[in-house]
């Protein structure tokens, strides 16, 4: 299961933090690690890291193939999630006896990324070191918030169209379009983001994309879970099956909701990087 790593070895000298990154899908929280000193950031099968390679900080090594032998000397594990990326830590972390820090990216409701019909990944059970939230509505009792370092987006003047996150499995995105009998849906870019008034979601969950979506000002149509609930506050609008989704378009589109009112929804779910950092340097275990 693992040969990449049969040659990893834990490390003695710890001026310099050596940090084997293992997740999916959180790359632009992961890219604040930059801001740390004295770090280093191995990134767990670089391939499906989506920054830019000029955008990537320098002190970050992408593993690009994970079946040739590594050889790599680390301090601590950080697991994003608890379902594939949970089963690779655990192993390592058994078999090599380094620190584990679990940052929890859901609750624990909604911990898989396919909605109604789509079978349930088995949830990793795991004993971190530490625990860190993406979100203070996640509802953990244990660990430490730690928000991502909030970014600048522009919002220009919206239009009456529709994005649909389209970065899932086709079946769901598909029995989502055969639903809406109206305008054809825009593909999730920040381009489309900026100009739209309405953010359709087709997965479940406080999810990176979805908050990106609401820092542009677009109205979002969500999947029901309890987390995306607390943080609308009627705001927003829920679906639970796919027949509710074409009315709640037409109400979306018709919303005076403004743009500004779902920016500020969005900003609270962000930081600034004094805090990004000394927050990490805490867990990382150094004074502050």
């Amino acid at each position: 299961m693992l040969p990449v790593l049969d040659k990893i070895k834990r490390r003695t000298r710890r001026e310099v933090l050596n940090i084997l990154l293992i997740q999916n899908g959180h790359d632009h929280y992961c890219k604040h690690f930059a801001h740390l000193d004295n770090v280093n950031i191995y990134i767990y099968n670089g391939s499906s890291w989506s920054i830019p390679q000029e955008l990537t900080p320098a002190n970050f090594l992408l593993i690009q193939d994970t079946g040739v032998p590594f050889v790599g000397c680390f301090d601590k594990i950080i697991c994003i999630g608890r379902a594939r990326e949970a089963q690779v830590s655990l192993a390592i972390q058994k078999k090599f006896g380094l620190e584990l820090i679990l940052i929890n990216n859901s609750s624990e409701e909604t911990y898989c990324p396919m909605p109604f019909t789509f079978q349930i990944k088995e949830k990793v059970q795991m004993s971190p070191n530490a625990q860190v939230s993406m979100s203070k509505y996640l509802g953990q009792d244990k660990g430490t918030t730690i928000l991502p370092i909030g970014e600048h987006t522009d919002i220009s003047k919206k239009e009456d169209s529709v994005v649909i996150f389209n970065h899932a499995p086709a079946q769901v995105v598909q029995n989502i379009i055969s639903a809406y009998q109206g305008s054809q849906f825009l593909e999730f870019s920040p381009d489309t983001l900026s100009g739209s008034k309405v953010f359709l979601d087709t997965i479940v969950g406080l999810t990176p994309h979805l908050i990106e979506a609401m820092s542009y000002g677009c109205i979002p149509i969500v999947p029901y879970c309890r987390e995306v609930e607390k943080l609308l506050e009627g705001k927003g609008y829920i679906y639970k099956d796919y027949k509710d989704i074409s009315p709640l378009i037409h109400k979306a589109l018709a919303s005076n909701t403004s743009q500004h009112e779902i920016r500020k929804i969005a900003d609270s779910c962000f930081t600034d990087k004094q805090d990004f950092i000394n927050k990490w340097n805490h867990i990382l275990g150094r004074s502050i």
